[in-house]
């Protein structure tokens, strides 16, 4: 982890002392999981240093050569035969216990949330699978590519005109693990007042219509589902990856002043000029005219060459790399993002992209595992909660008594507040004068209110301030006295240059936490490069990992760096919260989109480690599963995924087909990915004969993962997101009955989410600066000429 040197000493906390801390340190995590969803949530809280200990239900999951293996560093193996009272005697003195049983196997096994909780009544139990444990598709077999047809993200990754792809990246399961840490660590800030455990009920469905965000305002505006766009976004044109001569780079003119920047790069200062290019809805309308205008320019020079041209312009760029490009970067390296393990078995595997100040360089050991003949646990010794909780206190939701300021605009900060607000914290978003945050001005419009402002701003409350006067300097200032945590996303040096650094900060709040978000983060030789969330996609290596080889590059239908960002931006303040409670000191967290991508090629990118292979793009198809993909039936598209010999032998069955069983070409999975052309044909063929409706029953019968091809309207439609209570709806004064997606954390039963309305431009400087007279307040907001 970097440091950030002595700028970041606590107050009376000497510097050596802080570099002993981990996040953490104390929470004791059992985990029973044997997904990827578990791994990856485990993964987290075991870098951030809490005690894991895994019982490995099966044998397959800590194989060495398999990519999860290197997920799992940190973490003490326990794999022998259980049985649930030795579980239960664990969970008895454990903090927070992790699993991913269908409910079947809940009753099978006997290990319900509630057994838990009857032996520990302050434990936090979290349940992670693809559609939770309520709603019709509750307990529907699954991968990561039905769960994506099942959401709508499949249906919008992909290139105009062709074939819905698969995400390169498995992020319904990733994200959902991400979720899950944050929704406990919640729930133990809330248990810090109530003394109460907590059971929550994460899906990797909910994790993907979350991701949906200002996608999903545009089709409850227009009706209609958003389409494949290939590298492109559905409402800024240009910001795709254009093909060059030797390759492909992505530009990202975001802002009109970006478009200008980008015209004069590449030789047309007058399409800006030209009314049919002006605005952002006129380039959008003559997309096809314009992009042929871009295209032919852009094939006259080299990647490089015109990323080092739209470098010197200020422009947004990147080349599109492949995952060992990505981690070969001098950025990668100096972040700290591929490391070796320690001890005598080091191995590489991908680093964390939580940088705390108070840490130095992270070491990450390998698992330690028990052997399967030690007669004893390794358990955790029993304890009581460190601070008695007050049995009298009432806790609304778990960061009730949390103030935010929140400095960031666009899309990866506010997504970070959106999900604080949601958990109870008071988010104060701290806007300029004029417009406030750009994306105030983003199509498509509801009565003058921007969908997409509208989709990451839910429950805060916005206060107008001048931060470059020195009376918007000091009335920020005095707010920080009252807060606990600063988000901020801009340009590195900027909080410095505005007198806003972390030592000013700390000044007057000794203990506040400060979260900086930037594309590559404040260390590095890229930290100064501008980006969004096409350029991280396309740097991390996440776009060479999806489409069709030997086709144009695709970016992920969801933004999944800047969505990405504000969840593990979520996440590291919660655990910096933690350490502030323990310590009684504040910090900085440097937090790059660049890591965060980079931790999400997580199993892919294992893989590249272990074996040197190179990950291409993987279609529609499971890369570790034959027969997978997309297949037609007689009235539409169904999603499959085999993921063994047995689902394999029940698909022949089903398909009438018992012969493909039996071949010898299909024996395997490994001789079904050889010989997948074949494989899929032959499928293909059986799945056309009958309709959507009477396949899925069949397969459900068996226990095959498939599932429709879902548009992302009917995926916000679907009676899965209606019984999950994704879908919220709340009044805003100016656009009226507005709907909008939940952030995907159940706790007990229930969605924790805030129905306050996105604010208006300044709609609470008076509330929020009260002591101020109007006068004072009216100057703060004035635009200085």
């Amino acid at each position: 982890m970097t440091a950030f040197g002595n700028q970041a000493e606590a107050i009376g906390t000497p510097a050596r002392d802080r570099e002993k801390l981990n996040p953490l340190q104390g929470m004791r995590v059992l985990d029973l999981s044997r997904g990827l969803a578990g791994t990856f949530c485990t993964m987290m809280l075991a870098d951030l240093g809490a005690e894991v200990v895994h019982l490995a239900l099966t044998d397959d999951r800590h194989d060495p050569d398999r990519p999860l293996a290197g997920l799992d560093r940190n973490k003490t193996i326990v794999r022998r035969s259980v049985h649930s009272a030795e579980i239960s005697d664990l969970a008895a003195n454990a903090d927070v216990v992790i699993e991913d049983f269908s409910s079947a196997e809940r009753r099978d096994l006997g290990l319900d949330p509630q057994v838990f909780r009857a032996v520990n009544a302050a434990v936090v139990v979290c349940s992670l699978t693809p559609f939770g444990h309520s709603g019709p598709l509750a307990d529907l077999p699954a991968t990561d590519i039905t769960v994506q047809a099942a959401s709508g993200s499949m249906d919008i990754t992909g290139e105009l005109g062709r074939g819905p792809m698969k995400m390169g990246l498995p992020l319904g399961e990733e994200i959902s693990g991400v979720l899950g840490a944050i929704g406990i660590l919640a729930e133990l800030e809330r248990r810090e007042v109530t003394g109460k455990g907590a059971v929550l009920d994460m899906a990797a469905f909910d994790a993907n219509l979350a991701m949906l965000s200002y996608m999903s305002n545009i089709y409850f505006t227009t009706g209609e589902s958003p389409q494949r766009l290939g590298s492109s976004h559905p409402t800024i044109f240009p910001y795709n990856a254009f093909k060059t001569r030797d390759g492909y780079v992505v530009a990202a003119p975001f802002t009109q002043a970006f478009w200008r920047k980008f015209c004069m790069v590449i030789g047309r200062e007058d399409l800006p000029e030209n009314p049919a290019y002006r605005s952002f809805s006129e380039r959008l309308k003559n997309r096809p005219e314009l992009s042929r205008i871009i295209d032919d320019i852009f094939l006259e020079r080299t990647t490089a060459e015109w990323c080092e041209l739209l470098e010197k312009g200020d422009v947004p760029n990147g080349p599109v790399n492949s995952v060992a490009d990505a981690l070969a970067l001098d950025q990668t390296r100096v972040r700290q993002m591929v490391v070796e393990t320690t001890g005598e078995t080091a191995r590489p595997v991908l680093g964390t992209p939580f940088h705390f100040d108070f840490q130095g360089r992270a070491e990450f050991r390998p698992v330690f595992e028990w052997p399967r003949e030690k007669p004893n646990w390794p358990g955790f010794p029993a304890r009581k909660l460190e601070s008695p909780p007050r049995q009298s206190a009432k806790l609304e939701a778990p960061l009730k008594q949390i103030r935010v300021l929140d400095l960031t605009r666009m899309l990866a900060g506010p997504f970070a507040g959106q999900i604080l607000a949601d958990l109870g914290a008071d988010v104060i978003k701290i806007e300029e004068p004029r417009i406030g945050d750009p994306t105030r001005r983003n199509i498509p419009m509801i009565n003058g209110e921007s969908t997409y402002y509208m989709a990451v701003n839910r429950g805060k409350r916005s206060v107008v301030i001048d931060l470059k006067t020195a009376a918007g300097r000091d009335a920020f200032l005095r707010l920080v006295e009252q807060s606990d945590v600063v988000i901020e996303n801009f340009r590195p040096g900027v909080m410095k240059r505005l007198g806003l650094s972390y030592d000013e900060l700390r000044r007057v709040k000794p203990d506040i936490v400060l979260l900086s978000i930037s594309g590559f983060g404040q260390t590095g030789p890229l930290r100064d490069k501008i980006s969004f969330d096409l350029v991280n996609q396309a740097v991390s290596g996440v776009i060479s990992t999806t489409g069709e080889e030997g086709r144009p590059p695709v970016r992920i239908g969801l933004p999944v760096g800047d969505l990405g960002g504000g969840i593990y931006g979520a996440l590291s303040i919660l655990a910096a919260l933690r350490v502030r409670r323990r310590t009684g000191m504040g910090c900085v967290i440097d937090l790059a989109l660049h890591d965060v991508l980079v931790s999400l090629l997580g199993p892919l990118a294992q893989e590249y480690l272990r074996t040197g292979e190179v990950p291409g793009r993987g279609g529609a198809a499971e890369r570790n599963f034959a027969p997978s993909g997309t297949f037609r039936t007689s009235d539409g598209t169904l999603v499959l995924a085999v993921q063994n010999d047995l689902q394999w032998k029940r698909l022949a069955d089903i398909l009438e087909r018992p012969d493909l069983a039996t071949d010898a070409a299909f024996a395997s999975n490994v001789q079904r990915i050889a010989n997948r052309t074949s494989l899929d044909a032959q499928v293909q063929d059986a799945l056309a004969r009958r309709t959507t409706d009477e396949w899925m029953a069949a397969m459900r019968s068996a226990g095959i993962p498939a599932h429709p091809l879902l548009t992302m309207g009917q995926a916000l439609e679907s009676p899965q997101a209606a019984a999950r209570g994704m879908i919220l709806t709340y009044d805003h004064p100016a656009a009226g009955r507005c709907r909008g997606v939940g952030t995907a954390i159940h706790v007990d039963g229930s969605l924790l989410a805030t129905l306050r309305p996105p604010p208006r431009h300044g709609e609470h400087s008076k509330e929020v600066l009260g002591t101020l007279s109007d006068d004072e307040i009216v100057a703060l907001q004035k635009v200085q000429e």
